[in-house]
């Protein structure tokens, strides 16, 4: 474009701007200046505003005194014979789709939409695109909600602000410090008393989770007979299973506090620093026969759970082994750790037995058993070292289901807790007023 052509359509604009600024003075009481270009700096006021509409709404009157105007030289020059009208109805296309534009532009939905005069939107297009702007509105006001309302990885919700300065008046502990770790189901928070003992606050997330499955540890378990209440139960579940676990003497938190998605239990670090997970520790700084010693500790905590506490941990990890200073090994995590009642208890230990030995032989370990052997070790059975683990719990477990361990195949959680209320009333002993009833 020439400056020639430049300098015409400048003019052009400023005429077009004159044009209604005139239309705007003779038609209201508002003033116009020449000087119409504020500084940006210059804050805009009420006046200001009304002047703002009445500018659009003489551009608005101008435009359609212009269709008229272009409808009536169209009318002159249709040839004799076809219907004529001198003007147009609300129903008329090209009118509609004028009128559709500056409802648009004029801010009658939330969608940005730029600069529409002198456009066109069909009725089918404006009413899909008010529809959308509606529902991206509604969108947007749902997902605020639950921004608010759900515990984000860097703060907790008001609920628990509340539950944790009721412990603080209580003196379960004097201060809560920041975050120590977040993960896809909690945050963990710490605490601290008298400036000696620290506490370790696990505030579980209660919506927005990315942990989706967790009724698939839930379900089967005697212990929790309602799964639709998961997100409820899951502190609970997780300071019974510390409970069990602390009570055998393994090396893990102990529970302290339970309340609704919090859970309050103890600290394993030094100084407030919380101990590091295996996966971070720095394996190249260490002996062969250290390394071993570790894996030991691992193989003994699985072990122990599964013949003394009767669990399995079922997302043991290198995540959810903290390695002290001193090379002790503490569990952490055990919030979905299943009871050996659960149907499916076997092929979880089998993922779990996959993963420490994958994890130990990448870090070079020397001696690693096989996971058929480390299977054998924990469970006692006899698995074929030369056949497929997981196939082979399947097909035990399927066996199994079908004979005097499962004899009910569709609620065997059901039998499990009928044998854990039997169980109760022996350890009772004999009720002294038993022979009164």
């Amino acid at each position: 474009m020439t400056d020639e052509e430049v300098a015409l359509a400048l003019q052009r604009q400023f005429d077009r701007e004159s044009d209604v600024a005139r239309a705007v003075v003779s038609s209201s009481t508002v003033q116009f200046t020449p000087d119409r270009y504020h500084p940006k700096t210059q804050q805009e006021t009420d006046s200001e505003d009304e002047d703002d509409d009445a500018l659009r709404q003489a551009a608005t009157d101008m435009l359609y005194a212009k269709l008229d105007a272009e409808n009536a030289s169209d009318e002159r020059r249709r040839p004799a014979g076809e219907s004529s009208s001198s003007t147009r109805s609300k129903h008329d296309i090209a009118t509609s789709a004028h009128r559709n534009a500056d409802k648009t532009f004029n801010d009658r939905n939330s969608l940005p939409t730029g600069d529409m005069v002198g456009d066109k939107i069909n009725n089918k297009v404006y009413n899909k695109l008010m529809a959308f702007g509606k529902s991206e509105t509604k969108r947007q006001m749902r997902q605020k909600d639950k921004e608010e309302k759900a515990t984000m990885d860097t703060s907790v919700d008001s609920d628990t602000r509340l539950m944790l300065l009721k412990w603080i008046n209580q003196e379960v502990f004097d201060s809560v410090d920041g975050i120590i770790a977040t993960g896809k189901e909690s945050a963990v928070l710490h605490a601290a008393k008298n400036q000696e003992t620290s506490y370790a606050i696990k505030v579980y997330k209660t919506t927005l989770s990315e942990f989706k499955n967790r009724s698939e540890y839930v379900k089967d378990d005697f212990r929790f007979k309602n799964p639709r209440g998961v997100l409820k139960i899951w502190a609970e579940r997780e300071f019974m299973n510390l409970s069990r676990m602390a009570k055998n003497g393994l090396p893990c938190p102990q529970p302290v506090k339970v309340r609704r998605n919090v859970l309050v239990m103890s600290f394993v670090g030094a100084d407030g620093l919380a101990a590091p997970r295996l996966k971070n520790v720095e394996w190249e700084f260490f002996t062969d026969e250290e390394r071993r010693a570790v894996y030991d500790q691992v193989q003994s905590i699985m072990c122990r759970m599964y013949k003394d506490c009767l669990l399995v941990h079922a997302d043991l990890s290198e995540f959810n082994l903290l390695l002290t200073p001193d090379n002790k090994v503490h569990v952490i995590d055990v919030s979905q750790a299943m009871d050996l009642s659960h149907p499916r208890c076997l092929q979880f230990l089998t993922r779990d037995i996959h993963n420490i030995i994958a994890f130990f032989t990448r870090i070079g370990t020397p001696n690693m058993p096989t996971a058929v052997q480390l299977f054998n070790l924990i469970t006692q059975l006899e698995m074929a070292d030369d056949q497929d683990l997981l196939v082979q719990v399947e097909q035990f477990s399927e066996e199994n289901r079908s004979v005097d361990l499962r004899h009910d195949k569709s609620r065997p959680a059901d039998m499990e807790l009928k044998k854990y209320n039997e169980e109760k009333k022996v350890n009772r002993g004999v009720s002294p007023a038993r022979e009164y009833n």
